[in-house]
Order: structure tokens, then C-alpha cells, then sequence
């Protein structure tokens, strides 16, 4: 009776009542299912956002943290290379600067750390980029020294060496966090995948639930709900039927159409989320109004997903072309370092590399050569199809493009092309290129040349800006190059010039000889003065000194050296002469550092004395903590041999100038003689001609021969012969020259008198002998 009643009470109540009483609590909880599912969903695109975000900010600070590495050894190697100060001074703050921003990059990489071995891989890159910077500083300070070569060798070894240790590890970093996140994306994938079959399973627990729910309703139904029923006992085992169920008016109808709804929701809810975790976005998801929250969610869960995919895409694109321009760079670096010595062969490697590793169809490089006070650009190597073209072409400032962009130092890129400029000829035929870039081959300011491609194809914006990056170390090459021929040109020049002073001094090496024995009587007296000095160590002077030089002790031998003066003196450096007080504290600093030191000392004298000249040794003496407590003073009394070193600088300087004036004087004998001998060649001409003049006027006065002819002709003849004896007998005085009761004989003093009164006066005398 009980059980007929309640039974009665349910079916009073209102159908829509009661079913709207299921659909709300079904509603409910299908939303519940969705939110939650789609809130886990979204938890893991987002987290999935955030790895891939964290992956490019660890990869960017890497790169950068190697650009900069690169960046300080260009601006090392332009410190050791370069002769202008400027420039060595403008590299130096450069390589600061990128020090300093590597630093603040090593700390904001630290923060980003995750994994246990990224950070011990981390740590060693860290300690290995301050030992970096340690030996390059060092390396600047050598160079700085003017020991350009060490610095140099230094920079291509050690420096070397840890560059490529650094940028080995930031490749295993770099390769490790790909590997984090592939593997942190592969199990979110697979939460992803568990959270829609979870969200499949709540809804369909909840359709179960429903169905459980309905039964103390259907119970109560008219035979036309059974068929709802049936509909509802294929959903409770996750099929969707393709039958429509029959609409009523009432609320069992409506009952069945929002059933069908739900189902509909159900299957393409279901649809969307499986193409979503396989990466399909091509489903439109209906939005029935603004507060549709299981749409709305699924939109923002689809865009969200679909900027995932972007971004992914995006940075192996970015990955892609970054280790594209790495892989060049440090390919043709490569190729720089190995043809760094000669300027055709490095073109020709260059231009033929770049063509083939950019995939394009011609280019040439042009060098910049002085000429006077403007330049020329000369074309030194030009390569197309697989071979090299062997050109003569020369392009001055502003002819042309390529003189153009020598003038501005701009990149020059240019998709229309003259038909007359530039011909790309193969096989087939010739037509003119797609693209021309000229790119200036520059480092700061300075020009060293211009590359010139050509393509078919348009030169994408990465191989232009790696073309640029690949310019600049083309442009400190040639400078090094150009820098290195210099160094040899100076190299041979002189030695040039030593050769030439060695012939100097070969000449000057006789009038040296009483030098050389002097200098021979000095060493054997300073080897006797040595032996003397190694026999007696026991003279040595010696001192214990404080580490800032006062006295704590000295010996007998250096208290009788400085006799009463001994007690007054508190310091070495009171010891010392005051101008050698400087030398003396850098010896006393060194010490402190651990370093033996010494030094040549004077001490000061009086009146009647010139003073002491000291070998002075300073020795460190550490305690148990390796620490310097005490010095260490030995000298020995070089006096005597330092007076000697002088009085013989002073003879040598007495040998130099009487050699001098033993020159001067035998300079000025020789003019004598041959103004001399220039006296009586004007003499003997003017007796001659006298003679001559009166046997001229004898003949033109006498038509025949008599006795008084012939005595005119014998007084003549007898003056003649005596003329020639003089004249021959001077010549030969004049050849000797008396030099401080020295007889030097002058050589090649020959004068040509003038024969032809002499040959005059012979002929006549054998026709007057005739007659």
C-alpha cells in the first residue's frame, strides 16, 4: 500500500520537474568533468609554453655568452696585430666591455639552472671563462710590453685552447637542454593524452550516473520513454546512435532532445580533444554564446596549443639558421687561420668556399691596394660553377658599385640588375643574375677590400647578415697579412742594414787592434780579479735586513768597510747613493715577493774618497708560513775593478780621438801635396812655353843655320833637360809625406803635365838636327 503511494506521489510531480531536477544535476556535472578536465589540459599546454620558453632564454644567453667570447678574441687578436694606438685602445675597452656583459649573462644563466649536470657542466664552463680571461689579460699585458710575438703565440695556443674548451661546453649545454625539453614535452604529451582519456571516462561515469538516476524515473514513464531508454543504454556504453529519437511535447521529449544535444556535445568534445593531442587543429569549435565555458575553454586550449606549435616551429627555424651561421663561421675561420700568409691564396679559398657553402653561382673578392695618397681595388681571385676565373681587374674609389660601396662601407643588395653589369655564363648560355650583394670588407673604420656574389636566387636575410659577420673577419686577415709583410719588409731591411754596418766596422777594424789588446789586458786582469774574489769567500760583505731594509745585522767584513759610519746607518737605502734609492726599493719590493734580486750599488764617498761600487745580491727568507720574514744581503767590493773598467773607457775614448787627428793631419798633407804638385804643373807649363816661345822666334829669324844657331840650340836644349830633372825629382818628394817622423807614401798622386809644348819642342829639334 506504502510502495503504491510513493509511487503515486512521484508521478504527481511534473515530469519536467523531475527531469529538470536530472538535467540540472547532469549539467552539473558534465560541466564539473569538463572544467577540470580542461583545466588540466590547459595546465599542461601552459606548462608546456613555459619549458619551451625557458629552452629559448637558456639557448639565447648562451649564444650571446659565445658572441661575446668570439667578440673578445677578435678584440685580442686586434690588440696584439695593430700598430696604431688608437685602435689598440679602442680593442681594449671592447674586450672590457664584452668581459662585463659576459659576467651579468653567467649570472642570469645561473638562475635558469634545473639539472644537476647542467650545473656541474655550468660550473666548469664558468671556471673555465675566468681562466680565460686571466690568460687574455695577461696576453694584453705582454703585448702591451711590445712582446707582440709571445702575445701573439700565447693568443693562438693557450687562448686557443681555452676558447674552444668554453665553447665545447656550451654545446653540450646547448645539446642538453634540447634534450630536457624533448623529454619533459614527450611526458607532458603523454599526460596530455591521459587527461582526455580521464575527461572520456568522467563523462562517461556521468552518463552512467544519469542513467542510474533516471531509473526511478523511467520507472514511472509511459512505454514511450523505453525507447529513450534504449537510446540512453548505448550512450552508457559510449557509442553516440545514429538514430534520432522521436520528439515529444512534453518533458520527456524535451528530456530526449537535450539528451541528443549532450550526446552530440559529448562526441565532438571527444573528436576535438583527440585531434588536439595529435596536433590537428583543423576542427571549428562552435561557440554557442559568450558564457559557453566548454567552448571557450577548448578555443583557448586550441590557440594555445596551435602557439605552441608556432613558437616550436619557430625556434628550430631559428636553431636551424643559428647553427648554419656557427658551422660557417667557424668553418671559414678556420680557412683563415690556414691561409693567413698569403693574400691570393686566402682570396682564392675564400671566394670559392663562400660560393659553394652559399649555394649561389659566382662571386669575387677585390683587395685594396695604396696608391700614393688615394687606393685601387684589385680583384684577387673570382670563382664560378665549381672553378676559379683568373681576372685582371682593377676598380678605383666610386667607380661603380663596387667602388660605391668601397666609398660609403655599406652592404649594397640589389634584386634589379642593369642588364649590361654582370653575367652569369654556364653551359647553356649566359643571363643576368637574380641578386647582387657587395659587401665592404671592413674592421672598425678601416677598409681592406670588397666581396662581390651573384645569384639566380634572392640572398635570404641570415646569409646576409652571416656575410657581413664573415666580411669583418676577412677585413682583420688581410690586415694581419698586410701587417706580416711589412714586419718581413722591415725584417730584411734590417738585416740590409746590419750587413752594412758590418762593413763599416770590417773597415774600421785595423785602426781598432791597440783597442782589442787593451781590451784583452782588461778581461785577463778581471779573470784574475774573479779567481781572487771566488778565493776569499770569506770576505764577502754580508747583512740581515727587516723586509722594509732597515739593518738587523751585519758582518765584520762590511762593518770595516764602512768604518765609523757603520753605527749612524739604520737602512740600506740610507747606504745607497740617493739617485739609486729608487733601484734599491723595486729590489726590496721584488724580494717581499719572493723573488732574488741584484743590483749594482755605489756608496758615496768623502773628500779623499770616491766611495765604494758594490755586486749586491738580496735573497728572501721565508718563515714556517712561506712568508717572507727577513732579507738576505751578500755584496762583493768590485771598486778596483770598476776604477779599471773606467780608466779604460777613458783610454779607448784617447785611442778615438788621436785616431781621429792622426786623420785630420794626413787629410791635410795630402791637400798640401797635391796643391803642391798643382803648382809646379803650372810652373814647368809656363817654362815650356817660354822655351818654346824662343825657338820659335829663332826659326822665324833665321833662314839657315850658323854656329850662333847652334849655341841658342844647346843653351836651349841644356835648359830643357834641367826643367825635366827638377820636375821629375819634386814629383817624386812630394809622393812621401812626413807624419810625426813617419814617412807615409801617397799612391796614385800621378798629375798629367801638359806634353804638347814638350812634343813641340822635339819635333823642332829633330828637323833643326835634320838641316
Amino acid at each position: 500500500m506504502d510502495l503504491k503511494l510513493n509511487i503515486v506521489k512521484r508521478r504527481n510531480i511534473p515530469i519536467r520537474q523531475r527531469l529538470a531536477g536530472l538535467v540540472a544535476i547532469i549539467i552539473i556535472s558534465i560541466s564539473l568533468a569538463g572544467i577540470i578536465s580542461f583545466s588540466a589540459i590547459n595546465n599542461l599546454a601552459n606548462k608546456r609554453i613555459s619549458n619551451h620558453n625557458l629552452l629559448i632564454e637558456k639557448n639565447n644567453v648562451l649564444a650571446e655568452i659565445s658572441g661575446n667570447i668570439q667578440r673578445a678574441a677578435l678584440e685580442g687578436k686586434n690588440f696584439i696585430i695593430s700598430s696604431d694606438e688608437d685602435t689598440k685602445v679602442s680593442a681594449e675597452i671592447e674586450l672590457i666591455n664584452r668581459f662585463t656583459s659576459t659576467d651579468a649573462l653567467f649570472k642570469s644563466y645561473a638562475t635558469k639552472i634545473s639539472s644537476g649536470n647542467d650545473l656541474a657542466i655550468y660550473n666548469r664552463m664558468l671556471a673555465e671563462y675566468d681562466n680565460y680571461k686571466k690568460i687574455n689579460l695577461e696576453i694584453l699585458g705582454i703585448a702591451s710590453s711590445g712582446k707582440d710575438t709571445t702575445a701573439f703565440s700565447l693568443s693562438e695556443t693557450v687562448e686557443l685552447y681555452s676558447f674552444n674548451k668554453i665553447m665545447e661546453m656550451a654545446a653540450k649545454l646547448h645539446i642538453n637542454h634540447e634534450n630536457d625539453f624533448k623529454r619533459e614535452d614527450k611526458k607532458q604529451a603523454a599526460q596530455l593524452q591521459s587527461t582526455i582519456k580521464i575527461a572520456i571516462i568522467t563523462a562517461v561515469i556521468v552518463l552512467i550516473f544519469m542513467v542510474m538516476m533516471s531509473s526511478f524515473i523511467i520507472r514511472d514513464l509511459s512505454k514511450a520513454v523505453k525507447k529513450l531508454l534504449s537510446y540512453m543504454n548505448l550512450v552508457k556504453k559510449g557509442k553516440v546512435p545514429n538514430q534520432e529519437l522521436d520528439e515529444f511535447t512534453d518533458e520527456v521529449g524535451q528530456l530526449a532532445s537535450a539528451t541528443h544535444e549532450i550526446t552530440l556535445n559529448l562526441k565532438r568534445i571527444s573528436h576535438i580533444a583527440d585531434n588536439l593531442s595529435k596536433g590537428i587543429y583543423d576542427d571549428e569549435i562552435e561557440i554557442t554564446d559568450e558564457d559557453d565555458i566548454i567552448g571557450n575553454s577548448l578555443n583557448k586550449l586550441k590557440l594555445n596549443l596551435q602557439q605552441a606549435d608556432i613558437e616550436e616551429e619557430k625556434r628550430k627555424r631559428e636553431d636551424t639558421l643559428r647553427n648554419w651561421t656557427s658551422t660557417g663561421l667557424a668553418k671559414f675561420g678556420e680557412l683563415l687561420r690556414l691561409n693567413a700568409s698569403n693574400v691570393e691564396e686566402l682570396g682564392h679559398q675564400i671566394i670559392k668556399n663562400l660560393v659553394q657553402y652559399l649555394e649561389i653561382n659566382q662571386g669575387g673578392i677585390y683587395s685594396k691596394t695604396e696608391k700614393n695618397e688615394s687606393y685601387e681595388l684589385t680583384l684577387i681571385s673570382a670563382f664560378a660553377y665549381d672553378r676559379h676565373k683568373y681576372l685582371n681587374k682593377t676598380i678605383m674609389p666610386g667607380e661603380g658599385l663596387v667602388g660605391a660601396v668601397a666609398e660609403e662601407q655599406e652592404t649594397v643588395y640589389i634584386t634589379e640588375i642593369p642588364d649590361d653589369y654582370v653575367y652569369i655564363t654556364s653551359g647553356l648560355g649566359k643571363a643576368n643574375p637574380t641578386a647582387l650583394l657587395i659587401v665592404p670588407l671592413k674592421s672598425g673604420s678601416d677598409l681592406f677590400g670588397v666581396l662581390e656574389l651573384a645569384s639566380f636566387d634572392v640572398f635570404e636575410q641570415h646569409k646576409i647578415e652571416f656575410i657581413e659577420k664573415l666580411g669583418e673577419s676577412i677585413a682583420t686577415t688581410l690586415s694581419t697579412v698586410r701587417i706580416n709583410s711589412k714586419t718581413a719588409f722591415l725584417l730584411d731591411e734590417s738585416q740590409r742594414q746590419s750587413e752594412e754596418i758590418a762593413a763599416q766596422e770590417e773597415e774600421m777594424r785595423q785602426n781598432l787592434e791597440e783597442m782589442r789588446a787593451t781590451q784583452e789586458e782588461f778581461a785577463r786582469r778581471e779573470l784574475e780579479t774573479q779567481a781572487i774574489l771566488s778565493a776569499i769567500d770569506a770576505a764577502l760583505l754580508k747583512a740581515e735586513l727587516a723586509p722594509n731594509g732597515a739593518f738587523t745585522s751585519i758582518n765584520h767584513a762590511f762593518e770595516k768597510l764602512l768604518g765609523d759610519s757603520a753605527k749612524q746607518l739604520s737602512s740600506i737605502l740610507q747606504l745607497a747613493d740617493i739617485n739609486e734609492r729608487g733601484n734599491i726599493e723595486v729590489c726590496l719590493a721584488n724580494v717581499i715577493k719572493g723573488k732574488q734580486q741584484s743590483t749594482l750599488m755605489h756608496i758615496p764617498g768623502s773628500q779623499t774618497h770616491s766611495g765604494y761600487w758594490l755586486s749586491a745580491y738580496f735573497t728572501p727568507v721565508l718563515n714556517r708560513s712561506n712568508k717572507v720574514s727577513g732579507i738576505l744581503f751578500f755584496a762583493n767590493n768590485i771598486t778596483e775593478l770598476k776604477n779599471t773598467e773606467m780608466e779604460l773607457q777613458t783610454q779607448q775614448q784617447l785611442l778615438l780621438e788621436q785616431e781621429t787627428f792622426i786623420s785630420n793631419i794626413l787629410q791635410s798633407q795630402i791637400e798640401e801635396s797635391e796643391s803642391a804638385v798643382l803648382e809646379l804643373k803650372k810652373q814647368h807649363d809656363l817654362e815650356l812655353s817660354t822655351l818654346t816661345n824662343q825657338l820659335n822666334e829663332l826659326l822665324s829669324t833665321t833662314s839657315t843655320i850658323g854656329s850662333v844657331q847652334l849655341e841658342q840650340y844647346e843653351e836651349l836644349k841644356n835648359q830643357y833637360d834641367i826643367l825635366n830633372t827638377e820636375l821629375q825629382q819634386k814629383q817624386k818628394e812630394l809622393k812621401n809625406v812626413k807624419i810625426s817622423d813617419t814617412i807615409v807614401e801617397i799612391e796614385n798622386l800621378d798629375i798629367n803635365f801638359d806634353s804638347s809644348l814638350e812634343n813641340k819642342l822635339n819635333d823642332w829639334l829633330t828637323a833643326f838636327e835634320n838641316e
